[in-house]
């Protein structure tokens, strides 16, 4: 088997990094809710069974698109583009994973301002 060169691994950053995202979303939410305690005007509607599983899992589908997206366009574009390609996915995925973290703690009514 031949070893891969720095060229061939140019994805593993940034799938290791959605993979990240998508633990932590997962980890949000299945954290169990407490909704009475965070923001009483928003608990009505926002307590309902889920509310944190549909954010977090179009959260998720975002970050693996996102992903997908800058692994396609890193082999697809000319080798001099590539740094680049991999720098804005990279952001990209940090940015949208940042977001969909605090869309799905925020869907059961807490609120961060």
């Amino acid at each position: 088997m031949a070893s891969m060169s720095s060229t061939d691994r140019a994805w593993v950053p940034t799938v290791a990094t959605a993979l990240v995202f998508w633990m932590l979303l997962v980890g949000a939410a299945l954290m169990p809710e407490v909704c009475a305690a965070v923001d009483p005007t928003a608990a009505a509607t926002a307590c309902v069974s889920g509310a944190r599983g549909t954010a977090a899992m179009t959260g998720g589908i975002l970050v693996l698109a996102a992903a997908s997206l800058g692994v396609a366009l890193t082999y697809l574009l000319p080798m001099a583009a590539r740094p680049l390609v991999q720098r804005l996915s990279m952001i990209a995925v940090a940015a949208i994973g940042s977001a969909a973290l605090v869309m799905t703690v925020g869907a059961s009514g807490f609120r961060l301002f």
